[in-house]
């Protein structure tokens, strides 16, 4: 922008120095003027007489030398008595609001000392409920830990004779009893994050106190962990339960090596993801997408020379990149077959684009 302070910063610098600051030179040849609207009106207005006095001290103002222009006290008394109040006036008025700011501030700077003081206040007290709560957790726990101690040591003391024989599998009633100290990793139990264990089956648990427990393996959770129960309390079913993945179970010794049992647990794991796939096959809709956790080789395949049968739910690659589950309603004559992909859509697919699935 040319001109910052706008018209009037463009009538100081530029017009009224064109009529050598004649204010009144000025104020008459805009009156003349045609294209100047209401301007040469307000112009004209101005030239008038009972205006003079206004229009003289409207030219002493603009002087081009500051020391030929008068002060502001010397313009308001020249103004007469009613501007040199309403003067005055609004100097008062501009010093109250001053001081009714000042005023507000020093409140609200009241107020927040006050609030934080508040802040502090409370914050000090839940410091002290914490320290006082932490100090009682402590002794409570330090209590608990010695009761624990003690029921420990009664139960190594009378769990010292029990599975002399290793031949002997514990039952249920055993649960939550300590494994026997003779009792070797490698020996008596296998531990490898590769192990399958059955719903039901006895095993070894380790507990966060530093015991060996034995427990049963309650739930098959299908994600490589499993639900153990390990304290037995108020019969069948009732207890406490723990979530151990399957690195951290002892899986009872039987007679085999533990590449026996690394071997027995993938044909053991591979039946059950056969088992859950064939579930999830039932259940699906056609249309849904395949799991995410899903991978080509291991759940599902693609092959030129794959065969499927009429209704068979296989895995078929939509126009937007996704997997879905699909529904094969039929093979046509060149090979290729008819495969609803929607509830109400079918395409033609040949048999190396739909993945079977391994159920």
């Amino acid at each position: 922008n040319e001109w910052p302070g706008g018209a009037f910063q463009r009538f100081a610098e530029m017009t009224l120095p064109m009529y050598n600051y004649d204010l009144r030179k000025c104020i008459t040849d805009m009156s003349g003027r045609s294209d100047m609207g209401r301007l040469s009106q307000e112009c004209a207005e101005a030239l008038q007489p009972e205006n003079e006095a206004l229009l003289l001290l409207l030219q002493k103002l603009v002087q081009k030398t500051s020391f030929s222009r008068p002060s502001v006290p010397e313009a308001l008394r020249q103004l007469g008595p009613y501007w040199a109040e309403r003067a005055k006036a609004e100097k008062t008025r501009t010093k109250q609001v001053q001081e009714q700011r000042k005023a507000e501030t020093a409140r609200q700077r009241a107020e927040e000392a006050k609030r934080e003081q508040e802040e502090q206040r409370v914050l000090e007290q839940a410091e002290k409920e914490e320290a006082s709560r932490r100090k009682k957790a402590e002794s409570e726990a330090e209590k608990a830990s010695k009761e624990e101690e003690n029921r420990l040591r009664t139960l190594l003391q009378a769990g010292a004779g029990l599975f002399r024989n290793r031949k002997q599998q514990p039952q249920d009633s055993d649960i939550s009893n300590v494994v026997p100290e003779t009792w070797k990793e490698q020996k008596e139990f296998f531990r490898s994050p590769k192990l399958v264990f059955k719903q039901g089956e006895m095993v070894v648990a380790f507990r966060s106190d530093g015991s060996r427990r034995f427990g049963k393996i309650m739930l098959v959770n299908g994600d490589g962990t499993y639900d153990v129960l390990v304290e037995r309390s108020g019969g069948e079913g009732a207890g406490q339960y723990r979530t151990d993945p399957a690195g951290q179970i002892g899986k009872l010794a039987t007679g085999r090596s533990l590449q026996e049992e690394l071997k027995a647990s993938e044909l053991l794991e591979e039946r059950e993801l056969r088992q859950r796939r064939k579930e999830l096959v039932k259940k699906v809709k056609t249309g849904d997408l395949v799991p995410s956790e899903w991978s080509v080789g291991q759940d599902y395949a693609f092959s030129p020379t794959a065969s499927f049968r009429r209704g068979e739910v296989v895995v078929a690659a939509r126009t937007d990149g996704s997997l879905r589950f699909a529904q094969v309603k039929g093979e046509l004559r060149d090979g290729t077959f008819d495969v609803a992909v929607e509830s109400f859509g079918k395409r033609v697919y040949p048999g190396g684009s739909l993945g079977k699935v391994f159920t």
